[in-house]
């Protein structure tokens, strides 16, 4: 939980340089996967940053170590796993445990980058 106060890009960018860059050069560190040459996590991790004073809105919504359910109506899982990964896999460890932190008709959105997008064209034709 990482509350941000102040109530502009210049504030919120000084406490992230200053309060959290040290938890995410040691937190979320990655190696070079010797079978692909991707990059790996070495230690998955999540921040949760929001603004110090809507903390009253997000007091329900914040999830929280140890919390069973969230009930969200919402989940957006952008890159939420490797592409390569097989589909069981996928559904086991990323999916299926997202689905069940939905609400009663919550929604889930997926996106996930395969590499041959419109940005990997781009960088190929340079």
């Amino acid at each position: 939980m990482f509350p941000l106060e102040g109530n502009t890009t210049h504030d919120f960018d000084l406490q992230i340089r200053k309060k959290l860059q040290p938890t995410l050069a040691s937190g979320w560190r990655i190696k070079t996967s010797p079978k692909t040459g991707n990059p790996v996590y070495e230690r998955p991790s999540v921040v949760v940053m929001y603004r110090k004073d809507h903390e009253f809105v997000l007091n329900n919504i914040v999830p929280r170590v140890g919390q069973a359910q969230g009930l969200y109506d919402l989940v957006l899982a952008s890159q939420p796993y490797q592409a390569r990964i097989p589909a069981e896999t996928k559904v086991r460890n990323v999916l299926a445990p997202l689905a069940r932190a939905l609400a009663p008709n919550g929604r889930m959105i997926v996106a996930q980058s395969t590499g041959d997008d419109p940005g990997m064209n781009i960088i190929r034709a340079i």
